[in-house]
């Protein structure tokens, strides 16, 4: 179990040798909002990427109707967290007003899609079509699919393409990405990769971020 923030995301300032996080890229804030249906493991996804136990499970995925973030700074970026309820077809009004008064309140730069390994293209594209119900057309713009996992052994990334769909990937631009959310089993460099990615996206677009323009 996680209990603090591993120490492969603390850097040290060479020239004090004060080991506190210390910026050193030209994106020093990043925002992510965790999008999914119920059950996927937003939570264990949220605590992978900040490196601590952030969110606890039973949280918003579980079916209530609140939204929460946590932030810390990981490999030199302030990173803030946004879990949000689990989407549904039942999914009412008042998930969509927390789910948008969150989207608005964060202002965030990336969108994540979590799904698990394995499962199956109806379902996602039935998420996808639902995320943009409840955020707009133009989130494809800024969403990035995470494939989770929780297995010691890493997945094969190109039979889950494939097994994706290109219709899916072709709307968010074949952004994607891979994590092990299991804490036993946390990968720094999936995380890495992650964050820079983001990073760079945010740098791409001049640090705009995303907004609803309108709630239910």
């Amino acid at each position: 179990m996680m209990t603090r923030t591993p120490s492969a995301l603390i850097e040290t300032d060479a020239s004090s040798g004060d080991r506190r996080p210390c910026v050193r890229h030209t994106v020093s804030d990043i925002r992510l909002v965790l999008v999914g249906r119920p059950g996927v493991g937003k939570s264990s996804t949220g605590n992978a990427i900040l490196g601590r136990l952030a969110f606890s499970p039973g949280g918003p995925s579980s079916g209530t109707s609140s939204c929460c973030w946590q932030s810390e700074w990981v490999f030199g970026h302030q990173v803030t967290v946004a879990e949000t309820p689990g989407l549904s077809e039942t999914s009412d009004d008042a998930v969509k007003r927390d789910i948008s008064t969150c989207v608005n309140m964060l202002r965030p730069h990336a969108v994540l899609l979590v799904t698990r390994v394995g499962s199956s293209t109806v379902e996602n594209l039935a998420t996808m079509r639902q995320v943009e119900e409840f955020f707009g057309m133009d989130v494809s713009r800024y969403t990035r699919i995470l494939y989770t996992y929780a297995n010691s052994a890493a997945p094969d990334i190109e039979r889950q393409r494939r097994a994706t769909g290109p219709e899916l990937l072709f709307k968010v631009g074949y952004r994607y990405h891979v994590l092990n959310n299991n804490p036993d089993h946390w990968d720094g460099q999936q995380v890495y990769d992650l964050v820079q990615a983001v990073a760079r996206m945010v740098m791409a677009k001049g640090g705009e971020v995303y907004s609803i323009r309108s709630t239910v």
